[in-house]
């Protein structure tokens, strides 16, 4: 515990002689331990769309232990190729992943404040803070962020002996591999949307957000599993306004305004809502879900090729506040997950699926 403590220190007080006495001790086994622990939560979403179908939830966790430290090494082997396509590595990959799980400390420990925060105050607690300690928790996460930033600075220093203009060389060709990832990542398996306050609501009526901006919260969405098969009846997804151009910028910071809603007709159905109630086919749906009445109807209408029914599971809020209804395939961008309707619990408070 106290060699543990001493290495902190050393990273915050003296960064780069902490790491090249790490390199020099070459602790592999612990660096892939804090690499894999640093990238767990980073990685989950991808693990659950990969282990949950086959084996449930127990195999989406321990599963994640290899595909975080996958991610470690995948990193390290982008900040690899930076260094072969602006001249020639003088250390070897291996000695990169000695030193990069230790960059990896800072987002560790603002994992642990965050949970022992969820965890330990309580819900009506942290409702009722106000935007003072809102502010101080953003400054804390963001000065850990600028310390991880640090270290890694430090880490491509060491391994790679450059300074100057050939480091920045290296830097610039693997934020633009790196950027290429995201990209790929954000195209074919994740993404990452914001959800407005009217779809929030009409998800589930008692919703009390505890974030920085309570009328919109980023959620998860999985993007892989509708390059596989179609959308079902019962799926919660995210989809877009009619017409609505998510734009340069949000492509670039991967993060989009997305409506939330549950499919309830698929193409073929025949769908009809009396005061909130659903007839799929002419037979009421069964609905557990469902909460609030509704003072709205929609007249009998056949889902047709290349749409689907929408509607949120809280009918006091009618569709036109949530672009709900009808919605065209193209507008349907991915499905909330278990991870993601567990962030929503955790962040919004008491969710009902």
């Amino acid at each position: 515990m106290i060699a543990a403590w001493v290495d902190v220190r050393g990273l915050m007080m003296e960064p780069r002689d902490t790491l090249e006495a790490m390199l020099v001790r070459r602790a592999l086994a612990v660096s892939a331990l804090l690499g894999a622990t640093g990238y767990y939560v980073r990685t989950l979403l991808i693990s659950e769309l990969v282990f949950a179908p086959l084996a449930g939830t127990p195999a989406c966790l321990i599963g994640n232990c290899f595909v975080a430290l996958g991610w470690t090494a995948l990193l390290v082997g982008l900040v690899y190729s930076g260094a072969r396509l602006t001249g020639h590595p003088i250390a070897e990959w291996s000695e990169l992943f000695v030193l990069w799980g230790y960059t990896e400390v800072p987002a560790i420990i603002g994992a642990l404040l965050t949970f022992a925060a969820v965890l330990l105050v309580p819900t009506d607690w942290r409702r009722d803070l106000d935007v003072n300690w809102l502010l101080l928790e953003i400054a804390v996460l963001f000065t850990l962020w600028l310390w991880g930033l640090r270290l890694k600075l430090h880490a491509v220093r060491v391994w790679s002996g450059r300074s100057g203009w050939p480091l920045a060389r290296m830097v610039f060709a693997v934020v633009l591999l790196y950027g290429g990832l995201a990209w790929g990542e954000h195209v074919a398996l994740v993404e990452r949307g914001l959800v407005p306050g009217g779809a929030l609501r009409a998800m589930e009526p008692t919703v009390a957000p505890f974030v920085a901006r309570p009328d919109v919260v980023a959620l998860p969405f999985d993007r892989l599993t509708y390059l596989v098969r179609p959308p079902r009846r019962g799926d919660i997804v995210s989809f877009v306004r009619a017409g609505q151009d998510d734009g340069f910028w949000s492509s670039i910071v991967r993060t989009r305004v997305r409506f939330v809603g549950r499919i309830l007709g698929v193409p073929g159905d025949l769908v009809q809502v009396r005061h909130g109630d659903v007839l799929l086919n002419t037979r009421a749906l069964d609905e557990p879900y469902r909460v609030g009445g509704g003072n709205w109807t929609v007249p009998a209408t056949t889902v047709e090729r290349d749409h689907y029914f929408i509607l949120g599971d809280n009918r006091d809020v009618r569709p036109e506040e949530y672009d709900g209804g009808l919605v065209r395939s193209n507008r349907v961008r991915g499905r909330l997950t278990e991870l993601g309707q567990t962030k929503w619990g955790f962040v919004l408070g008491r969710g009902r699926w």
